[in-house]
């Protein structure tokens, strides 16, 4: 429990697993103390100790511990969800009955974050502020786009970064042995000014 406290108040996250697994730590390094005297019984306890389930739940009914939400989160209406992706169907089908396409590519774009975080933590029933230790970096990701075809072929990952710098609008400062191809006449002239 001391260590739980230390770890809340730092807003260290505390999970299940990790009590577990600090509690398991404890109690093999009480049983290989040798300033700590046991009785045979309690060696025998520290011996089959095991973190189960049941002593997860009776610490935290002991101590009024309960799984809490670090933060709150917003939803669509499921019916929402519904209405737009009929909307998007309907228009992708209009465009495919139109312009016939000879090949149609999906692409899905993932985000990956650089710090993985866990939305829920263990403390103390009651409190209104559940905070959380970060590096400040929880929020930076970067892009991961994923492309096929409609005949099955799968292009190679694309990832994007943040960059400090982006290139100007008139390509001017791009790397002069870099090959360059581009899909139309207006951004080729731009790129060459």
């Amino acid at each position: 429990m001391t260590w739980f406290l230390k770890a809340r108040a730092r807003q260290i996250l505390a999970s299940q697993s990790s009590l577990v697994k600090k509690a398991m730590k404890l109690s093999k390094s009480i049983l290989f103390d040798n300033e700590v005297k046991l009785s045979s019984t309690e060696k025998e306890a520290y011996t089959k100790f095991e973190g189960s389930n049941g002593w997860v739940d009776r610490f935290k009914a002991r101590y009024k511990i309960a799984s809490r939400f670090i933060t709150t989160r917003c939803t669509k209406n499921v019916e929402e969800i519904k209405n737009s992706l009929d909307s998007y169907f309907k228009e992708l089908n209009t465009f495919i009955e139109i312009e016939k396409p000879l090949k149609i590519y999906n692409m899905d774009e993932v985000a990956i974050f650089l710090e993985l975080t866990n939305n829920r933590t263990l403390d103390i029933k009651g409190k209104k502020v559940i905070g959380s230790f970060s590096t400040g970096k929880d929020k930076e990701r970067i892009s991961l786009l994923i492309t096929a075809s409609s005949d099955g072929f799968l292009l190679p990952p694309f990832l994007i970064f943040k960059v400090s710098k982006p290139r100007s609008k008139t390509f001017k400062d791009y790397p002069a042995q870099e090959i360059m191809e581009f899909t139309n006449k207006e951004t080729k002239d731009l790129a060459q000014r």
